[in-house]
């Protein structure tokens, strides 16, 4: 059912606060992940213990409003495979960083969007119009600028990983989006936590360690991303629900130009001019793709 009336385009634009929402929490959790590193700990570990608080906490928010946290039947196995998914996407981006600059490994990584759009256009579920390929490019462009990627350090087993990472996250995307079709985003959420949970506590168990700052002070900045990532992920989820995947993925390209801002003003990293104008860009597309998506539901109103 399409929503009509004046109601809509104000959930819309609420839809498109909380992806907006989402993508400073992410930029926060990957900013302050990196200050922690200083102090001891290691992205696997991260990953545990925000999954860890993200389950805990998501549980706690469903049972004071009765719900029942689990899926059923196919649903509980869509949730969980997706969060085998979730996994892989981490694992791989962790693993790339290791062959290749991080800027480069973030850029691969923003292809997601245009791999969204592709499907759900293929699939019927959301068309893609000229005007928001258009500005899908232009954001891909700006962000390019925004991290200042050379074409140095291109090692393949990078660009694979890289590239897994990329195709994990559209999956997600976009199946997380068909399972809350008929469940609640927050059930989904804490279903795909709970495997992402149970893969990271297997393989920090295997390694036989828990990196965890070896200064109090280390601890800041580690409640700090995970508490972000906490509030990324449940605004993230709910604007899948509310937008689809289309459109949450075409906003999500801010989150590399809010990263690089945190970076500048907490890590104290310097913005050149280029990356100013890469962020321009991806700004500017963003704003020009919903200021049309506008004109065309104001058009098909009776």
């Amino acid at each position: 059912m399409t929503n009509k009336g004046p109601a809509a385009p104000a959930r819309r634009s609420l839809a498109l606060g909380l992806v907006l929402l989402a993508a400073l929490g992410y930029s926060f959790h990957t900013t302050l992940a990196r200050a922690s590193y200083e102090y001891g700990p290691d992205p696997a570990t991260i990953i545990f213990l925000r999954s860890l608080v993200t389950v805990v906490a998501i549980w706690v928010l469903l049972r004071a409003r009765g719900v029942n946290p689990w899926l059923k039947g196919r649903a509980l196995v869509q949730g969980l495979v997706l969060g085998l998914v979730l996994s892989a996407q981490a694992f791989a981006m962790l693993n790339a960083l290791y062959f290749i600059p991080a800027s480069l490994m973030i850029l691969i990584f923003y292809l997601f969007p245009l791999i969204v759009a592709g499907y759900t256009h293929i699939a019927g579920l959301q068309r893609v119009t000229t005007i928001t390929l258009a500005c899908l490019l232009a954001a891909f462009a700006g962000v390019a600028l925004a991290l200042g990627v050379s074409p140095g350090g291109l090692d393949w087993r990078g660009v694979v990983l890289a590239l897994v990472a990329t195709i994990a996250v559209a999956v997600n995307i976009v199946g997380s989006a068909a399972v809350m079709r008929k469940a609640d985003a927050l059930v989904v959420t804490f279903v795909m936590s709970i495997a992402m949970l149970a893969v990271f506590a297997v393989y920090n168990l295997v390694r036989g360690k828990l990196a965890l700052p070896g200064d109090p002070a280390g601890w800041w900045p580690l409640a700090g991303s995970v508490i972000a990532y906490l509030i990324a992920a449940i605004c993230f989820y709910s604007a899948i629900a509310k937008l689809g995947p289309q459109k949450v993925a075409m906003a999500m390209n801010v989150e590399p130009i809010l990263t690089i801002s945190l970076a500048a003003l907490i890590l104290q990293e310097r913005l050149t001019p280029v990356q100013l104008a890469g962020a321009a860009l991806v700004i500017a597309a963003m704003f020009t793709n919903r200021y049309a998506e506008l004109r065309r539901a104001r058009r098909s109103d009776p």
